[in-house]
């Protein structure tokens, strides 16, 4: 049986009160003691060694340039604003309903503004009359947005302010309370990115009553689904009993183990005579909970005492890996080096990235023995020929998007289709199986492979790849096997075909129609990869030729 329920939203009806709204940012903002100057922190991870540095964001207003070279790929590229750009139905049905709804000059709120498109469109509704407030707390978002609203001559019509809604305030920020909201905060599930309540709030603080709102209402539909895959997902206790090897993974009291609760503790100060004055706003620069790394001892104790295991069996060093010497291993070399290899904050970056295992390796060099076993021995980078059309559209090159133009933000969000000639995309990691429509038109071949029995070092790699079906090759999918043992009788594959993990994908400026034999319609039988990875960087160069 399935069961449809349907739940509607109407923006302009809120009128209960809703729970603040919480907010834990990845990254943070900074105020100066200029009101007119924006500094904000944004986190950068060496996916190769594992450190983390905080990177200053300024606005300076002259693009994205001045901190892109900090990062291994196009800072907003794995984000969904390219794919909300590229979407055509959408971007005209938020034209329409903003041309019928702002019908004369008024005062018009824009929250979650991203490039400005929705601004634009506000601004273009009212003519030469009326007022914008794009409203955009990202800070690169900010910039590239001033980019796009100058490159079509609307600076003057639309004044962004670098804040959350919830921070603005009316007679400070604003003149006055906006007469018509536009905003796109709308995710996958509607709800997602804290809708009702930042809603409820402009209603209370920033709109004057009554007003218009684009969108107006929303409905979300829900359905009963029968999925094994989702389910195990969720069951490892289930799991557990269908293996063999009588390692117990979930024992006893575990949820109290992995749980995490809140810890407060008494304040002890004493009271200051005289008044401090404050030099600059207030401002949340970061939460910590410096127990969190607790968690991960505590589990694998638990699991090692419910499978039996001694502390003499397992000792656990609370050190990273640059930090142990052989005094920590009680002068003792290593036998056996066994890793994942995965790493948590990973799960959004290229499979190659994992070879952090490699770093990790060759910086445990000196405490290793001479034959000492490393598993997994080996990985090997592998790839195949793809069609993936509904991905390839979702990340074309952007030129006119209803009316403006918006080729300014190609490079930050890293389009990789559609690109001028000499262009060439971003290597972006996705699940291949949740890229919509995709068919495999070649064999998997090898690119090269990594020795993990030697220390870390530049490797390159090139084959030739013949295609089994005709099609239109959209790109390539790249991805590691890690081979577990010398005989390489066990292997672990990331391929497209395995759904827990992401793979590369390498897409084409300009598709190609390929087959097994050559005609009038294919226009390649045959490819040439070529890849070099540098190990400093962690990059993977990819060079492809059609033959």
């Amino acid at each position: 049986m399935i069961s449809v329920f349907p739940k509607t939203l109407i923006a302009t009806r809120f009128l209960s009160r809703t729970r603040p709204r919480i907010h834990t940012p990845k990254l943070t903002a900074i105020r100066t003691m200029s009101s007119s100057t924006q500094r904000m922190f944004q986190l950068k991870l060496d996916p190769i060694t594992g450190n983390s540095e905080w990177v200053v964001i300024e606005d300076n207003d002259d693009g994205d340039e001045s901190f892109a070279h900090n990062f291994h790929q196009p800072l907003l590229a794995t984000t969904s604003y390219l794919d909300m750009l590229n979407d055509s139905p959408r971007n005209t049905a938020f034209r329409q309903a903003i041309q019928k709804t702002i019908t004369k000059p008024c005062h018009v709120l824009d929250i979650g503004a991203g490039t400005g498109l929705l601004s634009m469109m506000a601004a273009r509704a009212m003519g030469d009359e009326g007022r914008v407030t794009a409203c955009e707390s990202y800070l690169p978002m900010v910039k590239l947005m001033k980019k796009v609203l100058r490159i079509n001559g609307m600076e003057g019509r639309v004044k962004v302010i670098n804040k959350r809604s919830d921070e603005l305030e009316v007679g400070l920020d604003i003149p006055s309370r906006a007469d018509a909201l536009v905003s796109e905060i709308l995710d996958s599930e509607l709800l997602g990115e804290g809708l009702i309540p930042t809603l409820q709030h402009a209603h209370d603080n920033l709109l004057v009553e009554n007003a218009l709102t684009v969108p107006y209402r929303a409905t979300t539909y829900g359905q009963l689904v029968e999925s094994t895959f989702l389910w195990q997902l969720h069951d490892l206790h289930s799991i557990e009993a269908t293996v063999s090897d009588g390692i117990q993974l979930t024992p006893p009291g575990l949820d109290s183990v992995l749980s995490v609760k809140r810890q407060q503790y008494a304040m002890h100060c004493n009271p200051i005579q005289e008044e401090i004055k404050l030099l600059s706003e207030a401002s949340h620069v970061m939460s910590l909970l410096p127990g969190l790394k607790e968690r991960g001892l505590q589990y694998l104790q638990a699991a090692a005492h419910a499978n039996g295991l001694s502390r003499n069996c397992i000792e656990v060093l609370e050190k990273r890996v640059k930090q142990l010497t052989m005094h920590d291993i009680h002068q003792k070399k290593v036998d056996l080096l066994i890793a994942e290899p995965f790493y948590v904050g990973h799960d959004g970056m290229l499979p190659w990235q994992n070879l952090r295992f490699w770093k990790d390796r060759t910086t445990l060099n000196d405490i290793l023995s001479e034959d000492a076993l490393i598993i997994p021995s080996k990985g090997i980078l592998r790839a195949c020929a793809i069609s993936l059309p509904d991905l390839w559209k979702s990340r074309c090159c952007l030129s006119n998007v209803e009316g403006f133009d918006h080729s300014v933000v190609n490079a930050t969000l890293g389009a990789c289709s559609n690109l001028p000639e000499l262009e060439e995309g971003p290597c972006l990691p996705f699940f291949v199986w949740q890229c919509g429509e995709f068919d495999v038109l070649s064999e998997t071949f090898d690119v090269m492979e990594f020795d993990f029995s030697k220390q870390i070092c530049l490797c390159q790699g090139k084959s030739q790849v013949k295609f089994t079906k005709t099609g239109v090759c959209h790109g390539f999918v790249l991805w590691i096997d890690w081979v577990m043992d010398l005989q390489n009788s066990v292997v672990i594959s990331t391929g497209p075909d395995r759904r827990y993990w992401k793979q590369g994908v390498k897409l084409l400026g300009t598709p190609r129609t390929v087959g097994p034999q050559r005609s009038r319609n294919v226009q390649a039988c045959s490819a040439v990869l070529e890849a070099c990875f540098n190990p400093l960087q962690g990059e993977l160069k990819i060079i492809l030729d059609f033959l």
